[in-house]
Order: C-alpha cells, then structure tokens, then sequence
C-alpha cells in the first residue's frame, strides 16, 4: 500500500495525515460518510477500502473505457539511469547497447500490454457480476481494490465515473459535492 492523499471535495484544500475526514457514500449506497478520526495517509477510511467501495458503487456503469488505453510502444523506454553508461564501461559496444535497450523496452512494452489485458478481463467478469469466489481464485484476494485503483488511477479517470471518490473535511452529503476528490503527491 502506498501513502498518499486526496485534495478535500468541497474546498480543494489537502487533507493530511492525522486530520480527521469524511469520505461520502452516493445515497443509493445508504448514504452517509465513513468518518475517519486520523487519517493515515492509505485508503482505509473506517476500517473500508475507498477503492473496493468505489469498484462496487460503480459496477453497473463500468466499462473497458473507465481503464487506462492500451499503450503504445513508443511510450516506453529501455535501459535506466546509468545502466548503458555502466555497460559502456564494461566493455558493450554501442550496437550491443542498442539491442539490450530495445530488449528492455519491448519487455516493458510487453509487461504492461499483458497487464491491461488482464485488467480488462477482470473488469468484464466483476460487471458480469462474476461469483465473487470465482474472482478470487482467478484474480486475488484484492481483486475488488485492483479494480477501484485501476479506475481511479488518474484524476480523469476518477472524475468521469457515476460515483467518483469524494472525501471531505466534514460531513455532507455526497450528492450536495459537485467536486471529486484528487490524488496528492505522497506525503513526508
């Protein structure tokens, strides 16, 4: 899990760790907010995983399009930091250099190419309201958080979903929000 926090849906300011929040569920949900009294800087508010719950608020409006595009090979690079000064170093010519780079490219290329597939094929069987047993065994325990930070990953994201994310200082109702909640850069 990763810290991080989110701009307040209401007056965009930071919401920081230790501060006491709100994040607001959609009335079709029961309503109501999950009151957090210091927020720790994850995604648990109230002992409820923000992502699992915008993942199932959003089940029924979820398509291939609320996830990332497919990427693009040029998007991608090779070999990192000093890794083709240190191989110059040792001795790798230029050429040599080259093809290891386009090797690690295509691999990075590769390794997101699968993991949008498998994101999009778990996102069908949870909207196809898949035995949430089944989505386990096939997806991991964590299958309904993957989906909910595959969905928000970006703020634009976030943003064009029925029910975005929306955390606040203090209690509203989430249909009185006009704003989403954004992602903050981690915080020291």
């Amino acid at each position: 899990m990763g810290q991080y926090s989110w701009s307040d849906a209401k007056t965009k300011k930071n919401i920081e760790v230790g501060q006491k929040c709100y994040a607001l569920i959609p009335k079709e949900y029961d309503g109501g907010y999950y009151e957090e009294s210091y927020y720790d800087g994850c995604e648990n508010f109230n002992g409820h995983d923000i992502f699992e719950e915008v993942a199932l608020w959003n089940r029924d409006y979820l398509c291939e399009d609320n996830l990332m595009p497919e990427p693009s090979y040029s998007e991608f690079g090779g070999l990192q930091g000093d890794e083709a000064e240190n191989l110059k170093k040792k001795g790798f010519s230029d050429a040599e250099i080259e093809a290891l780079d386009q090797i690690q490219r295509f691999s990075n290329f590769d390794r997101e190419k699968r993991r949008r597939q498998l994101s999009v094929q778990r996102l069908k069987d949870f909207t196809n309201y898949t035995d949430d047993v089944v989505m386990r065994v096939l997806y991991g325990k964590d299958y309904l958080r993957e989906i909910g930070l595959d969905i928000t990953a970006y703020d634009e994201q976030n943003k064009n979903l029925k029910y975005p994310i929306k955390i606040t200082h203090e209690p509203a109702k989430y249909e009185r929000v006009k704003r989403f909640s954004k992602y903050v850069p981690a915080q020291e």
